[in-house]
């Protein structure tokens, strides 16, 4: 199964009007290419399977989030920044807290 959808992948990319720059990590894809474009390549992505769906997010101020990394273009130049959802409150569990050692290693990873 896991084969198919690299073969998928791989197709669906071949297939595209502009080569993009593509990056995949697991479920999560970032893809730059010309505006000029966005529909024809999320017609094909969404072509090659019916039950997978993409969705286009853009960029916010020249800023767009990956993973667990802001990308910002500046100038022409690419800068990252680490990327915190806005309910992040830097605040941490203290380990010999009185927490299941479940729970404990669930944060961790």
């Amino acid at each position: 199964l896991l084969y198919k959808t690299f073969q998928c992948e791989d197709r669906a990319i071949s297939f595209l009007p502009v080569p993009p720059f593509y990056f995949r990590y697991v479920d999560d894809i970032i893809l730059a290419a010309p505006s000029l474009h966005f529909s024809s390549i999320l017609k094909v992505l969404n072509s090659v399977h019916k039950r997978l769906q993409f969705t286009i997010e853009f960029s916010d101020n020249n800023t767009i989030n990956f993973l667990d990394i802001s990308l910002i273009v500046n100038e022409n130049r690419l800068e990252f920044d680490w990327f915190r959802k806005f309910i992040f409150s830097e605040r941490f569990l203290n380990f010999f807290s009185y927490y299941s050692i479940a729970h404990k290693i669930g944060i961790v990873m």
